[in-house]
């Protein structure tokens, strides 16, 4: 015998037989993350992106934060260190789970070679990829499009290093 769940009202109508009535479900997740299971295609992203640039690229995950995610971009770009890099060239993703809100910040290095068209440019790209429930691919498609253009201005040399983790970054 099988079992088949549907909407309470609809079997109601067509005469069916309740059985029991769902009121709550758990969820629970074996990675290392619950929104974001591989984690690894992003920090691998990462690094091809910086490969062949002397920029950086950072994911910051926070868990909640209801207020304007730009300005909590500004706020972790700050207290990560980004504004110290010495093109400034430092790029911040920010996701927040919870409001399932992000915010993509640049230095003003890159920011002067790409301009904002750019930045709105990605964030739009984010966001339909988010939309289908897609966050991995969406963050490594936009990690290696911002690395396509810190490569463009900001070349790899041997002097460089990298001042950054390449793995995701987690909210304390």
């Amino acid at each position: 015998e099988a079992v088949g769940m549907e909407e309470l009202e609809a079997a109601q109508a067509r005469g069916a037989r309740i059985y029991a009535e769902m009121l709550g479900y758990g969820l629970s997740s074996d990675a290392l993350h619950p929104t974001v299971p591989d984690a690894g295609g992003i920090s691998r992203a990462i690094q091809d992106a910086e490969r062949q640039t002397s920029g950086e690229v950072v994911v910051h995950v926070e868990t909640s934060y209801a207020a304007d995610p730009y300005l909590r971009a500004q706020y972790w770009f700050n207290k990560l260190g980004l504004h110290r890099t010495l093109a400034r060239n430092g790029v911040l993703i920010l996701i927040i789970e919870k409001q399932r809100r992000f915010a993509i910040l640049g230095d003003s290095g890159i920011h002067q070679a790409v301009q904002q068209d750019f930045w709105d440019a990605e964030a739009a790209e984010l966001q339909s990829y988010f939309i289908k429930g897609q966050y991995i691919d969406g963050l490594c498609v936009v990690i290696a499009r911002i690395g396509e253009k810190l490569r463009n201005s900001f070349p790899y040399t041997a002097l460089d290093k990298n001042e950054f983790s390449d793995h995701l970054n987690f909210a304390d």
